[in-house]
């Protein structure tokens, strides 16, 4: 009986080590080595085409792109407010475009090269009828660095502040406006976080200005 069990587990075992020999001379001729394990934490490597454009970027790559980019605006407390993008570097009549923001987000879409030097201001609307007056969007006040929060207190307190943005590469940018005033009367807005900036600054009151006529990004 003890032999009998014995050559019964020899054979399994054998069984056992030529199914799996098999299985590996099977996956070598295929060409496919067996796969690995999975990733430590599961991580997925962030998006280079998707995020909120803090970063400056090299602008030889974004004159250079052949891609466009939607700049999706996260407007809060400023519902029916008209968001305009103009592209003041090619001289003469600025380009622009303008959306409405609805449901506290607004979108634009134009070509990459047409990011550098884009500046950004908001109109009010009251009583269905869009304001006069373009608030310019401060993009970064005083000596704030890309990246880092603004707060209102900062903006209504800078002497100066940018304007101008330095443009992004990426397809789908994604850019945080605060406006203080409301849809009826708005008095300032700004990019929080601070955003990248090219040119001069403009002198800001109670962190404000209105669009010159000569608006100009270098």
């Amino acid at each position: 009986m003890q032999s009998s069990r014995t050559g019964l587990i020899v054979g399994g075992t054998v069984l056992a080590v030529t199914f799996v020999v098999g299985i590996v001379l099977l996956l070598l001729a295929s060409g496919s080595p067996p796969a690995g394990p999975p990733d430590a934490a599961g991580s997925v490597s962030p998006s280079t085409t998707a995020g909120t454009p803090t970063a400056a970027p090299d602008p030889n790559s974004v004159e250079n792109s052949d891609t466009d980019t939607s700049l999706n605006f996260t407007v809060a407390d400023c519902e029916g407010c008209l968001i305009t993008a103009r592209q003041t570097r090619g001289g003469g009549e600025p380009e622009q475009a303008t959306a409405t923001v609805s449901d506290g987000t607004a979108q634009v879409d134009l070509p990459t090269p047409g990011t550098i030097g884009l500046v950004l201001s908001v109109r009010g609307v009251q009583g269905g009828s869009a304001d006069a007056t373009d608030r310019l969007v401060v993009l970064r006040a005083d000596d704030i660095k890309a990246g880092e929060p603004q707060t209102e207190s900062q903006v209504k307190g800078a002497s100066q502040g940018s304007y101008c943005w330095a443009g992004t590469l990426l397809e789908v940018a994604t850019v945080r406006l605060t406006v203080a005033g409301g849809p009826a009367s708005p008095t300032m807005a700004w990019a929080d976080p601070a955003l990248p900036t090219v040119g001069g600054q403009v002198d800001l009151k109670d962190g404000t200005a209105s669009v010159p006529t000569d608006l100009q990004c270098s």
